[in-house]
């Protein structure tokens, strides 16, 4: 699991559910490029689906606004 977007409050609640349920994920900031994640390896959540869903036709994104 990927979380894609800012540190701010969104990931701070995000972060700390996925910790409490001991599930692991890595983080890329926002701005950088996901094109090396593809669909059969990771799922990307996102907060900011304005920046990913252009370019990102083989990857599962999930926009949870």
């Amino acid at each position: 699991m990927i979380l894609y977007g800012e540190k701010d409050e969104l990931y701070d609640i995000i972060t700390a559910k996925l910790r409490s349920k001991n599930k692991e994920f890595a983080y890329v900031q926002r701005g950088s490029d996901l094109s090396v994640y593809t669909s059969d390896q990771y799922i990307i959540i996102t907060w900011h689906p304005e920046d990913v869903f252009k370019n990102m036709h083989n990857c599962d994104i999930v926009n949870i606004l």
